[in-house]
């Protein structure tokens, strides 16, 4: 059984917050909480998911905004422009900050830090392994990967 992080946000709450929405503006999506290092979330069709490394309940809210907006955007106005001026007005109208990157760390993030047995070199923090990874300094493929936890920003 995977590890799971404890969340620091309150799911309830963005589950009462997504309800209003659906209420508002008629458009279902499914809502997970998921393993997202990189970014706060992502949706895709009627599904919106949550990185589970956001840092309070304003965040989490904020990024279902986000997401929840471009779900109106496609199915309602039959729009996938991305964060064009639709997408904008709809966010904002929604109360979300209408920009496309979020703002303030993902929290304890679980990550790998590569060194290089060979030469010494460490480097940056990394979410996934890399199976074809070398050391920058020496292009050696010998490399140990340590556990780190750190706050991201997305």
């Amino acid at each position: 059984m995977p590890k799971t992080h404890p969340l620091a946000f309150n799911p309830d709450a963005v589950s009462v917050h997504l309800h209003w929405l659906t209420l508002r503006y008629g458009i279902h999506v499914r809502l997970q909480i998921a393993n997202l290092r990189s970014r706060y979330g992502d949706q895709k069709g009627d599904r919106i998911r949550l990185s589970r490394y956001l840092s309070n309940d304003a965040q989490a809210i904020d990024t279902l905004r986000h997401e929840y907006a471009h779900a109106v955007a496609e199915f309602k106005h039959h729009s996938k422009a991305g964060h064009g001026r639709l997408w904008r007005r709809l966010a904002a109208e929604m109360g979300a900050r209408p920009r496309s990157c979020g703002q303030g760390p993902l929290l304890a993030v679980p990550l790998l830090e590569p060194a290089c047995t060979a030469c010494g070199h460490t480097h940056a923090p990394v979410a996934r392994r890399s199976r074809r990874a070398r050391c920058r300094a020496c292009r050696s493929p010998r490399l140990e990967w340590r556990a780190v936890i750190t706050t991201r920003f997305a």
